[in-house]
């Protein structure tokens, strides 16, 4: 049985840090941390990190259709915020689950941790282990669970300030704030359906998470006080379609609704008596205040929070405008309502730029351009053939933009072939397009897809075959490609007329992210020598076989007498040392015959 498993670990940094009064009110602010040990199998993937959950990876909502972020993440939003009232900021500020909203830095929580606190680090991670299934048929699932939060998040220190008899005494007190959160479970579900004949495409997603507040430990106490919290739970479901009118033209739309109770509010403060933690009564001299002022924010009578997101789209041609709606209420009844409308205009189309390439060309600066096969045999509708497997950067554009390419290879404008060879792990492109990583494999197809543009007519082979040697040899100047005397002998045979079809499983990569799978294409490499030596070579052929590749380089030779010595010219005449000899009985050969009719 075959498996197909793929393992290993990888480490990734995205700890964008935020300094200066302008910022976080000087905090650091340490978005994410990205250590990754992870088994993929045809069977699904699994990874141990640092990590978002399924909570976030498959969450829909309208703010991923938008132009521009709104609420929480947006500038304008967060300069408000952060630079105002933080502290006490009564609205729920962005379209995420709790656990995703903490994460990332736009939690009411965590603006409160930083202006008050002035916390190191104002937001992290939390430590998963997660599942995601094999797409099937569109629809695929993952779940994920975490053990805690790091509690550090959560423990402050906090300098009072006591009159011991006109003495002033300065105690550093350590207290507990916030939800810490334990034993967390995420789970989501998505589905996609591409309505080929009316070319609309359909994704909905269902996602949620649920959690315990962490209970103080009974051997070991850092604080005297202790905030209760309510449990974590959320559900978010979402919904998008996207419909292309023309080649020119699309409308996108996407709604979500999400229910968070009471995630991250706290229900009861207790103190420590002894070694248990006992509930303060509300008519204590000291913090009797504070228990009332929170069981009148926080009781029985609040309501539970609750946000929702819906949105619009529309592109035609280089132009994209978007107009997202984003409204959320939190436990005291404060509702939030905030609009994002974005016009984006694309204003480098390949065209484009190829028209500045050649303009800086024609002024002898010193200029190259690389083009890879997916842009010269591809456009953007092989995005929803394959989706994420076909997500590039930059992405791939129109058939006009793709001739474009071919016009550039043909002209010179464009100097050479190269691969932009970017291998994925499954669980980096099974993934909503949004998320998905950028890049596909390309060491093993660039050669029969760059012969298509021989095999088409576009192209002479030899004007293919410099963009795929020399030409770049040259840009980076290094003496080889090329057969030539004292050169070092680095070759490739090719079967060019053989037909043959990309099939992701059988490449050498252990990646298989190309959206080339399945296609059909000429030409294939018989043996590879490099300084001389065969590092490849196909496996062995009969003699018919081989007689019938001779004759087509001896026909392919005839055609570019100036690019080939003939092949008869290998080697040398016999050496005169040696004794000629008679034979008893004459030595006959049947030369290229094949069949019955060769032999008579």
């Amino acid at each position: 049985m075959k498996i197909g498993l793929l393992y290993g670990a990888d480490v990734q940094f995205h700890v964008p840090v935020i300094e200066g009064k302008g910022a976080s009110q000087g905090v650091y602010a340490a978005k994410g941390r990205s250590a990754h040990v992870f088994v993929n199998s045809k069977y699904g993937d699994v990874k141990l990190s640092y990590q978002f959950g399924p909570e976030a990876l498959m969450r829909l909502d309208a703010t991923r259709i938008a132009t521009v972020d709104g609420a929480a993440d947006s500038d304008w939003f967060r300069k408000v915020n952060l630079e105002g009232s933080a502290a006490s900021f009564p609205f729920y500020v962005t379209p995420r689950l709790f656990t995703e909203s903490f994460s990332s830095e736009s939690e009411k929580f965590s603006f409160r941790m930083a202006g008050k606190y002035n916390k190191g680090v104002m937001t992290t991670l939390p430590f998963r282990v997660a599942y995601y299934s094999p797409n099937y048929m569109g629809a695929r699932f993952g779940i994920s669970y975490s053990p805690r939060y790091d509690s550090g998040l959560f423990t402050v220190k906090e300098t009072v300030s006591e009159d011991k008899g006109g003495k002033i005494e300065h105690k550093e007190t350590i207290k507990h704030v916030g939800p810490d959160y334990e034993h967390i479970v995420s789970a989501g579900a998505s589905y996609e359906y591409d309505f080929d004949k009316h070319n609309i495409k359909v994704k909905t997603s269902a996602v949620g998470e649920y959690g315990f507040p962490k209970q103080p430990s009974k051997d070991k106490h850092l604080y005297k006080e202790f905030m209760e919290y309510n449990d974590l739970m959320g559900v978010n479901f979402g919904v998008s379609a996207d419909y292309k009118i023309n080649e020119d033209q699309g409308v996108k739309f996407a709604s979500s609704f999400a229910y968070l109770g009471k995630s991250g509010q706290p229900k009861g403060i207790k103190k420590l008596i002894g070694d248990t933690c006992t509930e303060i009564d509300s008519k204590d001299a000291t913090v009797g205040k504070r228990v009332e002022g929170l069981k009148a924010q926080f009781g029985k009578d609040s309501i539970d929070t609750m946000y929702w997101t819906v949105g619009a789209g529309y592109q035609h041609e280089n132009i994209y405008t978007s107009l997202t709606y984003f409204g959320s209420r939190m436990n005291d009844k404060n509702m939030l309502h905030d609009g994002a409308l974005g016009v984006q205009y694309d204003l480098s189309p390949a065209c484009n730029s190829l028209d500045a390439i050649k303009r800086a060309k024609d002024l002898r600066l010193n200029v190259t351009c690389e083009v890879t096969p997916h842009y010269f045999t591809l456009t953007e509708d092989i995005v929803k053939q394959h989706g994420a497997i076909a997500k590039i950067n930059p992405p791939l554009r129109t058939e006009e933009d793709r001739l474009a390419m071919v016009e550039g290879l043909k002209t010179g404008v464009i100097d050479c072939i190269t691969t932009d060879h970017a291998p994925h792990d499954r669980s980096s492109k099974d993934l909503p397009l949004e998320n998905a990583a950028f890049g596909i494999v390309g060491l093993e197809t660039m050669l029969p897809l760059s012969l298509e543009l021989y095999h088409s007519g576009q192209m002479g082979l030899l004007d293919v075959l410099a963009k795929l040697t020399y030409k770049p040899a040259d840009i980076i100047h290094i003496p080889r490609d090329r057969i030539q005397k004292n050169l070092a002998a680095d070759l490739i045979l090719v079967d060019l007329d053989h037909e043959w079809e990309i099939k992701t499983d059988n490449f050498a990569s252990k990646s298989k992210n190309s959206p080339f799978d399945g296609r059909k294409v000429k030409g294939h490499v018989v043996r590879t020598v490099v300084s001389g030596k065969t590092i490849y070579s196909q496996k062995k052929i009969s003699d018919a076989e081989y007689d019938e590749l001779k004759k087509k380089l001896a026909e392919i030779e005839a055609q570019l007498p100036e690019a080939y010595a003939t092949q008869d010219s290998v080697g040398g005449p016999p050496d005169e040392r040696f004794s000629k000899v008679e034979y008893q009985e004459p030595m006959l050969s049947l030369e290229n015959a094949y069949d019955e009719q060769g032999v008579e």
